[in-house]
């Protein structure tokens, strides 16, 4: 049959992490799709293999030393307020789900009857002694593998909520705009991603994923993949071009990689630790493969979880919070072939590991195939499990260490039409955010060796990553309905600026008992930490004494009887709801300020060189021609004129504030004024003033 689209690499998902960052993880991915969960924002992106994705794991938490009254934390931004790291901020987690197919005995199909990728870099016609071929993270699998639908199927069980802030409608964080998604009410998860493509050996690769919202279950993703005898060697061509066929002696390859990569701990424009410098290791007992942070031998002293200052303390920060104490891993749930459909519990039967600069991708040629498949399948005369670092989990990484392990199943006899399904899924586990800030602050301050610090993160990290293993196999056994409780649908909310006020209004939800409004101030867009400042049954809440002119982002969850919360962030936006100066109740403090305006005098910046500070607006033309007046009532109509008495300019101060601009400084008849001495009227007309005027003048100099 005819299947038709662009290439799109076999489906991979981005991986949680279990503490209070974003990650970065580099995948092979089938769709420029973004599902927001809660704990997370994860880019299910589409492209080459070069293409990232990041999502954020938890909230931010805040902890201050005791006997002070500052949050120390990192939170991903250095001491001059830059954000280092993706749109979500946080620390690197790279990573890809890949995969190898090899075969013994096998005869390519005739000329013209594969892709073109296929044939640029395999002999059409050719009876392969042994064929094996990969689908990166290097390759040409933009042109070997091709999918069966474009795009993915993308389901979302709760649609988008509308969120307003000061009139104008805005996109939550969970939500991407260039991504097509279809809701499914009666979806069993809140978020599926599904892909099929065809590999060059007639094999068809279906992946499936799952993730839910519901806190309690929401740092682990199910996958199913299922590897189907099809014949069909090529998505795009006519027909089945191996029918029949038994694939003799089949490998299937996972190079599956989480890697903690904290690479840029910032300070002052400094770097303080070493990249790529995890550890990993494979569990054949629980068929567990996981990955940590190491300590990088290219960096004296010990960096392991990457301390925030360096080793050696480089610099002068106040704590040494540990950045990447994630610990992040896959788990194999069940392999189910035609000979054990429930499980063979020896699969996978190989686990390999390489420097990744070394390792055989991409595998493009007869001799390299050879040694690769013999690589997979541990007929190298080397460990079947290869040995990896667990045994001591602090050791040194010698030079550059970036691992590229893979799983290896088989070997099969896999007759036309049968399957193998692999059930798995990837999950973190970690040390809170604030246990990460507390450990390194007391390893700084000489009140705990680092040797503890570090044993207590990796235990404790490692704990709860096999938890929440254990936790997703429990939910796999109830496939496909899986039993989550789901919590209540995001609210859809409005947000207002006040006097000194934010106004923050919500739909009522069913099912739900009560709200929580949480709020962060100021702050890098997506490191801001939020906290909870109410917990209400009603569904608005009022803000008070907050502080003119400054940013307050927040968002609001629903929660059942059951105490299940709604996601973080389907209602969460970068757009602040900005509190103004409560109007005045006097005529007697209005000034127009910069005055006089110059409209040649510069912009006004604190950090700027003396000969280029000014006092106007800063901002491009526009905003630096921008006059203010202050101190007003709250509800006035300003009227300018120049100085023969012509009415230039009429105001209708409407907001409550304390300020309105004339921005930009342009007349009724869309003029710039001339330099000159201006009169203007203030005329209350709302609150206790109402009929009052007050007068007062400026000067414009251009």
């Amino acid at each position: 049959m005819r299947k038709t689209g662009i290439f799109v690499g076999l489906l991979a998902v981005l991986a949680f992490v279990g503490i209070a960052t974003a990650q970065d993880v580099r995948v092979l991915t089938v769709g420029n799709l973004c599902i927001g969960l809660d704990k997370q924002i994860a880019n299910w992106g589409a492209g080459s293999a070069g293409e990232s994705g990041w999502f954020y794991a938890e909230p931010f938490q805040p902890w201050i030393p005791p006997g002070q009254n500052t949050d120390i934390g990192y939170h991903g931004v250095d001491r001059d307020q830059v954000a280092h790291g993706r749109d979500m901020g946080g620390r690197d987690l790279r990573g890809y789900q890949s995969y190898w197919a090899g075969a013994k005995n096998w005869t390519a199909p005739p000329a013209g009857q594969w892709n073109q990728g296929a044939e640029a870099v395999l002999t059409p016609g050719k009876t392969y002694d042994i064929i094996l071929t990969d689908n990166g993270p290097i390759t040409l699998n933009s042109l070997i593998d091709q999918p069966y639908w474009t795009p993915p199927h993308y389901y979302r069980r709760v649609d988008e909520p509308t969120v307003v802030v000061d009139g104008t409608q805005q996109v939550p964080l969970a939500f991407n705009p260039d991504n097509t998604y279809e809701v499914k009410p009666d979806l069993k998860s809140d978020g599926y991603l599904g892909a099929m493509v065809s590999h060059p050996l007639g094999l068809t690769f279906h992946s499936q994923m799952w993730a839910f919202t519901n806190t309690e279950y929401s740092h682990f993703v199910l996958g199913l993949l299922t590897i189907k005898n099809t014949g069909d060697c090529a998505a795009s061509q006519e027909g089945i071009e191996k029918p029949g066929q038994t694939l003799q002696d089949l490998w299937i390859g996972l190079p599956w990689l989480m890697m903690p990569e904290e690479h840029w701990v910032a300070y002052a424009g400094q770097y303080y630790d070493g990249e790529q410098d995890h550890l990993l290791d494979y569990d054949p007992t629980t068929r567990t493969m996981w990955f940590w942070d190491g300590d990088a031998g290219d960096v004296p002293g010990d960096d392991q979880f990457d301390p925030r200052g360096g080793p050696n303390g480089l610099a002068d920060i106040p704590t040494g919070e540990y950045c990447s104490p994630t610990i992040a891993g896959f788990r194999i749930l069940a392999v189910k072939t035609p000979d054990h459909p429930d499980d063979d519990p020896n699969q996978p039967a190989t686990f390999r590991y390489m420097r990744y600069e070394d390792q055989y991708s991409p595998i493009q040629d007869a001799t390299k195939m050879v040694d690769a498949y013999n690589y997979l399948s541990g007929n190298d005369g080397k460990p079947a499990i290869q040995e990896g670092f667990s045994a001591d989990p602090y050791q040194e990484v010698l030079g550059h260490a970036k691992w590229a392990p893979i799983l290896g199943l088989g070997p099969f006899n896999l007759n036309f039409g049968d399957s193998i399904q692999v059930v798995y899924a990837f999950a973190v586990g970690s040390v809170s955010e604030a246990r990460a800030i507390e450990l390194g602050y007391k390893v700084k301050q000489g009140e705990m060796s680092a040797a503890d610090a570090k044993k207590e993160i990796y235990e404790t990290g490692k704990q709860r990553l096999w938890a929440e293993f254990d936790k997703a196999a429990e939910v796999w056994q109830s496939y496909p309905n899986f039993n989550v409780p789901f919590p209540p649908d995001p609210p859809n909310i409005e947000m207002k600026s006040g006097p000194e006020k934010a106004f923050i209004t919500w739909t009522p939800v069913d099912g739900a008992v009560k709200y929580r409004v949480y709020r962060a101030a100021g702050g890098v867009d997506n490191h801001r930490v939020y906290q909870m400042v109410k917990e209400t049954t009603e569904t608005s809440y009022t803000d008070e004494n907050l502080t003119p002119n400054f940013s307050y982002y927040y968002y609001v969850t629903a929660v059942d009887a059951n105490g299940v919360e709604s996601s973080r962030y389907f209602n969460k936006t970068n757009k602040a709801v900005v509190p103004f100066r409560a109007g005045l109740a006097t005529l007697d403090s209005v000034r127009v300020v910069p005055n006089p305006f110059n409209a040649k005098g510069n912009t006004y910046k604190e950090d700027a060189p003396h000969n280029s500070t000014g006092f106007n607006f800063d901002g491009g033309p526009r905003e630096q021609n921008t006059i203010a007046f202050v101190n007003l009532p709250e509800y006035c109509t300003i009227r300018i004129y120049n100085s023969v008495g012509d009415l230039i300019k009429t105001l209708h101060h409407t907001s409550g504030s304390a300020e309105e601009r004339w921005y930009p400084s342009i007349t009724d008849d869309n003029q710039y004024p001339a330099s000159g001495v201006y009169f203007y009227t203030i005329e209350v007309t709302g609150g206790p003033l109402k009929g009052q005027v007050g007068t007062g003048k400026f000067v414009i100099i251009r």
